[in-house]
């Protein structure tokens, strides 16, 4: 419960859109080809701006975008 509450407060700091909500990295592995795991590496490293709540890292479909846009730049 305190964890929803915090996530709420979150997103309510900033205009949330589909794009820009605070998933679990977890749910954003699915959509994506890189593994959860790498993607709490580049969290973990600062490459993919994320937040850790109670020990699960959180980010956004747009910051995993990002990222992958940067990456095939390359």
């Amino acid at each position: 419960m305190e964890e929803e509450s915090l996530m709420r407060y979150l997103n309510a700091l900033t205009k949330t859109t589909a794009n820009n909500e605070l998933l679990p990295l977890s749910f954003l592995a699915k959509e994506t080809p890189y593994s959860q795991e790498y993607l709490s590496l580049l969290a973990r490293r600062s490459v993919l701006p994320a937040t850790k709540i109670n020990g699960v890292w959180y980010s956004s479909k747009e910051e995993v975008k990002k990222y992958r846009i940067k990456e095939k730049s390359k």
